[in-house]
């Protein structure tokens, strides 16, 4: 829990509220934050997606020194993985397994012996 509940910051100074100052509860607390896994998720994904995540970025960084380790990396391993499962999908469209096989679709095997009965059956014009 490297940020959970720490980010609280005073409404005037914007400096961070300790978890032990009597001021924390009425500290404001930004709509990105770690307080739950909810907003965790939510926040994770507005990193990811690049949705204004300099201002977590910032937050986060008055809280600890960490952020910024945490957020290069969050943010390079998640392009990374983002990347391969997209890269997955577009290479399974290209995979090209039924040509080096030579595999039919049972369906597809199905329509060519229809047409073949069809051509053999056919009286002429």
């Amino acid at each position: 829990q490297l940020f959970a509940n720490r980010l609280r910051f005073d409404g005037v100074s914007g400096l961070p509220v300790d978890i032990s100052d009597p001021r924390y509860a009425d500290a404001d607390v930004p709509r990105s934050n770690f307080d739950d896994f909810m907003w965790s998720l939510v926040t994770v994904f507005q990193v990811l997606s690049g949705e204004n995540w300099n201002t977590v970025l910032y937050d986060c960084w008055k809280t600890s020194k960490a952020a910024p380790v945490y957020f290069v990396s969050l943010v390079v391993l998640g392009i990374f993985c983002a990347l391969n499962l997209f890269l997955a999908l577009l290479l399974k469209q290209f995979d090209g397994s039924e040509l080096v096989t030579g595999r039919i679709h049972p369906e597809e095997e199905e329509m060519s012996r229809r047409v073949a009965d069809k051509v053999q059956n056919h009286d002429g014009p």
